[in-house]
């Protein structure tokens, strides 16, 4: 979490009912996102273990639905502190779990500003990757062999669906 650069991410979501068992056994973060009119997001990572490792980042995203183009740069604590405390932005509190799961990861999201927790499979890929259209269309129709535990929390898939966007959970969440 928090890596910087440029890449390519193919990306489905779902609603989960619950928080599954045995997250304590991945890595956690505490993300404190806030996004600008210009649409930026402004984001504090911070290690649940050991508060001292923090990061901060501006990202912004070009696309919509499964395929998405993600650049990520780090900036200051001073400037993440001055974008999240303008009065123009919109923002949105979490806990994000991260799973290693075939290739990429399942990051399992629990919204503290919300009653909601959610489910991403994200990969990432080089800018320039060929046949990236063939690729989101095969990963749109992989069957996943999840864990159980994590199967039986799932209540339906959301990809593509505009009103599960973290920027649109946090225009329509109460910080």
């Amino acid at each position: 979490m928090g890596n910087t650069g440029t890449i390519m991410e193919i990306e489905r979501k779902w609603v989960l009912k619950k928080l599954p068992p045995a997250l304590g056994l991945y890595e956690a973060w505490e993300v404190n996102y806030a996004y600008t009119n210009e649409g930026h997001r402004y984001q504090e990572i911070i290690n649940t273990k050991d508060s001292n490792d923090r990061r901060y980042t501006m990202v912004h995203k070009i696309g919509e639905g499964l395929t998405r183009k993600e650049t990520t740069i780090p900036i200051s604590e001073e400037d993440y502190i001055e974008q999240a405390t303008s009065t123009e932005t919109v923002k949105i509190h979490k806990t994000s779990f991260m799973i290693p799961f075939e290739g990429g990861n399942l990051e399992i999201d629990k919204y503290h500003n919300l009653s909601l927790v959610t489910m991403e499979y994200e990969i990432e890929l080089a800018v320039g990757t060929p046949k990236l259209d063939e690729l989101a269309e095969s990963f749109r129709i992989k069957e996943l062999d999840l864990p159980e535990g994590i199967k039986n929390c799932i209540i339906k898939e959301v990809t593509g669906e505009s009103e599960y966007s973290n920027l649109n959970l946090a225009i329509k969440s109460t910080y």
